[in-house]
């Protein structure tokens, strides 16, 4: 597979995301990713991004300011 931005190798690897919903800063751990070789950008299947979308949600819910998340726990 090609990366989109700078035609790099991608390479399935187990990554860390790293984002924010709403107000809370999400990080989960053990997500699937495809990451370039080459520049570091991450693509997500799209279980994986439903996941991830999943746990922010739940998080936002509670009205945490900061998570951590083990996504092997929530699959």
């Amino acid at each position: 597979m090609e990366c989109e931005f700078c035609g790099g190798n991608m390479r399935e690897e187990i990554v860390t995301y790293t984002g924010k919903a709403k107000s809370a800063v999400i990080v989960v751990k053990n997500i699937k990713a495809y990451e370039c070789s080459q520049c570091g950008e991450e693509m997500y299947e799209e279980s994986e991004a439903e996941l991830i979308s999943k746990i922010a949600e739940k998080i936002t819910e509670c009205q945490f300011e900061l998570a951590i998340a083990d996504a092997n726990k929530w699959r």
